[in-house]
């Protein structure tokens, strides 16, 4: 079986959920962020923070929701080279992919800012990187990703719901 982005497991979290009436981007197996009470694609930029989703489909534009992925296992779209069982985040670069979680650097000397940022740390996480597809079973080991590849993630903090 090949999969795709927005493909996922049996026993996801499937939601339909407002999206923006804005947004005619999000397609298939892109990363969702709320914005303004509603569901829209992860843009590329630094530091977005949770919930986030995954869309299981592509909505119309004139559509007033989208099926949500809220929990589980599915696929999306790497935006740099991850390695097995690493925490992935937004891709500040790639609107609705992940990349490697980064932790945010804090000074000898924080402020109150740097403190701040760095608590809200753990809400940057969308989950973990697993494999690629049947990567991580049985005689199977899971390898490194690169740009671009289709990479199984779990939902949530940690790899947790």
């Amino acid at each position: 079986m090949v999969v795709a982005a927005g493909d996922y497991l049996p026993g996801a979290l499937i939601r339909s959920e407002n999206k923006s009436n804005v947004d005619a981007t999000i397609v298939k197996g892109n990363l969702l962020i709320v914005s303004a009470g509603n569901w829209t694609q992860s843009p590329a930029v630094a530091g977005q923070i949770n919930p986030f989703a995954v869309a299981a489909s592509t909505p119309a534009t004139s559509d007033s929701t989208v099926a949500a992925i809220r929990e589980g296992w599915v696929y999306l779209l790497a935006g740099g080279t991850i390695q097995p069982l690493q925490q992935v985040q937004n891709d500040p670069a790639n609107a609705g992919r992940v990349v490697a979680f980064a932790a945010t650097a804090v000074p000898t000397t924080p402020t109150g800012a740097n403190v701040q940022t760095a608590v809200q740390d753990n809400q940057r996480i969308v989950g973990i990187y697993e494999g690629h597809e049947n990567e991580s079973s049985y005689n199977n080991s899971a390898t490194a990703c690169a740009t671009g590849d289709v990479i199984r993630v779990k939902l949530g903090f940690g790899g947790q719901s």
